[in-house]
């Protein structure tokens, strides 16, 4: 019981962290997107 052990029971996994930025980008890049559109449907581009 020490505090160097590696935190696979409170921590995320380094597959669950990966899959986080993941899915972070996508929301990202998704939320751009839908911006983009709404301009231009708006005629501001």
């Amino acid at each position: 019981m020490s505090e160097h052990e590696p935190d696979t029971r409170h921590g995320f996994p380094a597959t669950g962290a990966a899959t986080i930025v993941v899915v972070g980008l996508i929301v990202i890049v998704f939320a751009a997107v839908v911006v983009a559109l709404i301009l231009m449907a708006t005629g501001v581009w």
